[in-house]
C-alpha cells in the first residue's frame, strides 16, 4: 500500500520511491562516456616498471630494449591491459605473488600492437583477452 507521499508522487507525474522502472536502470550514452574517460593509462619504455593499481592500460615501447613489467598485487582484484607498440625485443610480465596462467611469468607475443588483458582472480592473474 502506498503512503500519502508516494501516492502524491505518482499522481503528480513523478515516480514512486518504492521501486525503479527498468528505463531508469539503463546506462545512458553520457554515463558510458564518463566511465571511459575515467580510465587511466601509462606509457612506458624499455626497462623494469611496476604497474600502479589504478592503471587500466599500459603502452610499452620496446624499440630500444626489453621491458619487464610487474603487475599490481592480485589481492586488489584489478585488471590491466598491456599493449606493446613495437615488435622489437621482449615484454615480460611478472606477478608479485601467485602465477599468470599457471606460470611465473608471461611474455607478450613479439608483434607490434600485440596486447594482453590480465585479470586478478583468487590470488593469481589470468590472461582473459
Amino acid at each position: 500500500m502506498l503512503d500519502a507521499y508516494a501516492e502524491s508522487m505518482l499522481t503528480s507525474g513523478g515516480d514512486c520511491p518504492l521501486h525503479w522502472h527498468s528505463a531508469d536502470r539503463q546506462t545512458t550514452h553520457e554515463q558510458w562516456l564518463q566511465y571511459i574517460q575515467n580510465e587511466s593509462s601509462l606509457s612506458l619504455v624499455n626497462g623494469s616498471s611496476t604497474i600502479p593499481t589504478d592503471i587500466d592500460y599500459v603502452l610499452v615501447n620496446t624499440a630500444s630494449g626489453n621491458a619487464t613489467l610487474m603487475l599490481p598485487d592480485p589481492s586488489h582484484q584489478t585488471s590491466v591491459t598491456i599493449i606493446r607498440t613495437s615488435a622489437a625485443n621482449v615484454v615480460t610480465v611478472d606477478a608479485p605473488t601467485g602465477n599468470i596462467n599457471g606460470a611465473a611469468t608471461y611474455v607478450i607475443p613479439a608483434t607490434a600492437y600485440a596486447k594482453a588483458k590480465f585479470k586478478a582472480i583468487g590470488g593469481n592473474y589470468y590472461v582473459v583477452a
